[in-house]
């Protein structure tokens, strides 16, 4: 017998991602399964021979009561399917990344799992990179001197890609906390994320409490299609390319990689946190750090200066801004992730 029954609110592609965790393990079972296009639920359920099927994920969580949800929808849903979750009686809720769009609905979401002993977790699976483990050891052993700057290159929108890159660079650095958030982004075209208003590019600075800083930047002009990240120290630099970290070092000779150690699972993790032990590298406390630096970049833009970290604004600057007419948009909707999305936000 399984030992959690699992609900996965969200059929979509990611879903299955989820599925192949829950599957392979014989403590899991999905036992039901929530999204609001029955074709799409009907293929899921049939794949993964899931017996509960429903079209309204409150409806699932009132009938089924599962011990684990896992939140595959899209982000703007996000939080408020984990609140509902955590208030149902679950015991975990693994909610995809970006946990949101407006800071608050995250925040409340994060808060409302602590105060009820829900264990959440992110799924911000590259942690689980045994290249990115072992970059995070060698960093917190000095092997490239004192951390300063982690440089990032890549595409497809902020909260999409852009939250795993501001993840990645604070798990690479030991997870330091975010002081502050320097950003610009622009919006000239009448771009969308999976429903969501999302910037044509933006840039931004993030200072961190231990003196490092993260350098990034999105969807610029002359952006490499492949995603590109570095991190350079007082005494070596580290390059990151696919599933391998390169280090050079003063005298070394070159790049070299770096070895690397067998990983955990993420549900692994996961189960053994919810069982009482170490608690997982990707709670939702990390998440939530992500979440602000990418919240903060917007309010920056919008604000024109500096934003120091917590921030008080709980809101979704980007949307602000295109919605009060001060980053006015031309042309038709569009978005690069999911049209069905982007109707859905339309009406």
């Amino acid at each position: 017998m399984a030992r959690y029954r699992v609900a996965v609110v969200g059929a979509g592609g990611i879903a299955r991602h989820h599925a192949g965790y829950y599957t392979a393990d014989e403590r899991t079972e999905i036992v039901a399964a929530a999204d609001i296009d029955p074709q799409r639920l009907t293929e899921y359920c049939d794949l993964y021979s899931v017996p509960g099927r429903y079209a309204d994920y409150r409806e699932l969580l009132e009938k089924e009561r599962p011990d684990v949800v896992s939140v595959c929808t899209w982000q703007d849903t996000h939080p408020a399917i984990t609140l509902a979750a955590a208030e149902s009686g679950a015991k975990a809720v693994l909610c995809e990344k970006p946990m949101g769009v407006a800071l608050g609905e995250v925040e409340e979401a994060v808060r409302a799992c602590e105060e009820r002993g829900v264990t959440l977790v992110v799924h911000h699976q590259t942690r689980f990179g045994p290249n990115f483990a072992a970059a995070r050891g060698a960093v917190a052993e000095g092997l490239i001197g004192k951390p300063q700057v982690f440089l990032a290159h890549c595409q497809a929108g902020l909260l999409n890609i852009g939250s795993h890159v501001i993840d990645i660079a604070r798990y690479v650095l030991g997870d330091p906390r975010c002081a502050w958030v320097l950003g610009q982004a622009e919006r000239k075209t009448n771009r969308y994320e999976r429903g969501v208003i999302c910037e044509d590019l933006c840039q931004a600075i993030v200072g961190l409490d231990n003196g490092a800083r993260i350098a990034i930047d999105l969807d610029m002009p002359d952006t490499a299609t492949k995603q590109n990240r570095s991190l350079i120290g007082s005494e070596g630099m580290m390059r990151f390319d696919g599933d391998v970290t390169y280090v050079l070092r003063g005298g070394s000779g070159g790049w070299e990689a770096l070895p690397t150690e067998p990983q955990p699972g993420f549900l692994e993790e996961f189960i053994a946190w919810i069982e009482g032990g170490p608690e997982s590298r990707c709670a939702g406390k990390h998440g939530l750090a992500e979440h602000e630096v990418l919240c903060a970049l917007y309010e920056s833009s919008m604000k024109r200066e500096l934003v120091r970290l917590p921030s008080a604004y709980k809101g979704f600057a980007l949307a602000e801004m295109v919605t009060d007419g001060s980053m006015p948009a031309g042309g038709e909707a569009y978005d690069i992730r999911s049209e069905a999305a982007l109707r859905r936000a339309l009406g």
